[in-house]
């Protein structure tokens, strides 16, 4: 938890036979390679053809030629910044662990931020309708009117956004799950007053696939935005930080029908003990 969630992409674990692997390619985000069970070779290049194989199903490099290399041992890690080639093999029958950090680029997250803010968009913040009184009759049809670029300029500039709407906007999107990713509802789910009891029992933990994030008073989980203050704002950023709640820990009648609803979507679990 030392680096902030808003970072983390994503924990995968793969497994190799001897001389296993899935060939030299490039990623375009921050990785960490743990070492499991077994050894591992690894060899990366900072410089390299970008040329790929036609038809693998992934982008594996045709021409890769290795500028260093190193045996990998169970728990050793090799980092590896974005866009820098690289290929392992197993030595022997092996598992790695690659645990992936968000680091998009400015085309990526700039269109994910432009989807949200579409979605905010309503008439109060863009009041107002085009109009042309004292048109006069068109030399040229299909010209495009002076007057109707002018306006969409004027929409443009109105469209200058807050530094607050920016943030609701990129906290959505990070804590968007991904779309392969399934909650699995509680069945059968405990009522609101048994699982009020149990939560003051036994605490409560998020899912491991819930992401759940914060700034200030506001709080994104799992793409969706709330607002919380007081001694609500303080537990919801415990659990944000920590991922899970003590047992004997105090609710207000809000929290304890926001965490329930929460329970019933499969995004947090009546037990801290992970």
């Amino acid at each position: 938890a030392f680096i902030p969630a808003a970072r983390l992409d994503d924990l995968m674990v793969s497994y190799a036979a001897p001389r296993g692997g899935v060939g030299p390619h490039v990623d375009s985000y921050d990785v960490f390679l743990l070492q499991g069970e077994g050894r591992r070779r690894w060899r990366i290049s900072r410089k390299y053809n970008p040329e790929v194989i036609g038809g693998a199903p992934l982008a594996v490099l045709r021409g890769f030629h290795h500028e260093e290399e190193w045996i990998l041992n169970p728990g050793d890690m090799l980092y590896l910044p974005p866009h820098v080639a690289h290929e392992g093999v197993a030595l022997e029958a092996c598992t790695t662990w690659s645990i992936g950090f968000r680091a998009p680029n400015a085309l990526e997250l700039g269109s994910a931020l432009l989807d949200r803010l579409d979605q905010t968009l309503h008439t109060s913040a863009l009041p107002g309708r085009y109009a042309d009184p004292g048109l006069k009759p068109a030399k040229n049809a299909g010209k495009i009117p002076q007057g109707m670029i002018d306006y969409a300029k004027t929409i443009a500039a109105r469209l200058a956004l807050s530094d607050s709407r920016i943030e609701a906007a990129l906290g959505q999107t990070l804590s968007e799950p991904k779309a392969i990713v399934a909650f699995e509802p509680p069945s059968p789910a405990l009522s609101r007053r048994a699982f009020a009891a149990a939560i003051r029992g036994r605490g409560l933990r998020l899912d491991r696939r819930t992401l759940f994030l914060h700034r200030g008073d506001n709080f994104y989980l799992n793409g969706e935005v709330m607002r919380c203050a007081g001694t609500d704002a303080v537990m919801l950023r415990r659990l944000s930080d920590q991922r899970l709640l003590p047992p004997a820990q105090q609710y207000s009648p809000k929290a304890h029908e926001m965490l329930h609803a929460w329970y019933v979507y499969g995004w947090l679990h009546p037990e801290a003990i992970v």
